[in-house]
This record gives structure tokens, C-alpha cells and sequence, in this order.
């Protein structure tokens, strides 16, 4: 699982397009985890028993770990694909992609069918823009 820094991929929208079924699953399984990771973390207990007490905390880190550990091999599987995940709650996610020389951001939500938005890489989710202002420029 070795990321490097400066590994980013680079995509066009239609191979970002073609990565949107397998990403909504697995981007719906990140929530899913996350969530039941958010609940163990929360969970409290105390027994009489300190026997007791030491095999509830066994049980509980043991769930805790498998579950981060899947949930760090789909992320990691995202990112090798070229997702960069920006919010799981939302489900928001980012391609690194090039328009006239300079590095953009395609940019999809969770329920959207395809790459609709676009973004400069220092504006974040709240400077989309939809696609058809981006293919403007080009023809401008």
C-alpha cells in the first residue's frame, strides 16, 4: 500500500466517466465503513470483570482494525485509479486532469451519473463549474 507524493494521474473525462459505476460502489462502502468505524469508536464498556473487561476490548479493536483495514484498501484502490476522495459523508470526488496547460480538477458527487463540474485545483468543491464552461474556453 505505498502511495507516493507526487503520484498524481492524470485522467480525461471520459476515462474518468468510465471509473463512475465501480467508484459509487465502492465510494458508498467507504460511508458504510466509515460510519461503523465512527460507532466502535464511541462504544463504551465496563464490567465488573476485569476478564471481561479485557475480552470486550479485544473484540472491539479486533472489529476496529478489520474494518479500517478495508477501509483503507478501497481508498487506497481509489487512489491508484486516480480519485482523490475529498469527502466521504458527501461522497465527493476529485480527477486530476489538464485544460490548456494547466492541471484542473474533474469533480463528481455521489448520484450524479458522469463528470459534470470542473474546478481550478486551489478552489475546492465550492468553485465548480459545469463542464460546458470549460469546453467553451477550449473553442474560445
Amino acid at each position: 500500500m505505498e502511495i507516493e507524493a507526487d503520484s498524481k494521474k492524470f485522467l480525461t473525462i471520459e476515462e474518468a466517466n468510465r471509473i463512475i459505476a465501480t467508484l459509487e460502489v465502492k465510494v458508498l462502502k467507504l460511508q458504510e465503513l466509515n460510519k461503523a468505524i465512527a460507532m466502535l469508536r464511541s462504544v463504551t464498556f465496563e464490567y465488573e470483570d476485569e476478564h471481561q473487561n479485557l475480552v470486550s476490548a479485544v473484540k472491539l479493536n479486533q472489529q476496529f482494525h478489520t474494518l479500517s483495514s478495508e477501509f483503507y484498501m478501497i481508498l487506497n484502490t481509489l487512489l491508484n485509479t486516480g480519485c482523490v476522495v475529498k469527502d466521504i459523508e458527501t461522497g465527493l470526488v476529485d480527477f486530476y486532469s489538464s485544460h490548456d496547460n494547466r492541471i484542473i480538477c474533474l469533480c463528481w458527487q455521489l448520484g450524479e451519473k458522469n463528470i459534470q463540474f470542473w474546478h481550478e485545483t486551489d478552489a475546492g468543491a465550492q468553485g465548480r463549474k459545469p463542464l460546458a464552461q470549460l469546453r467553451q474556453q477550449s473553442v474560445e
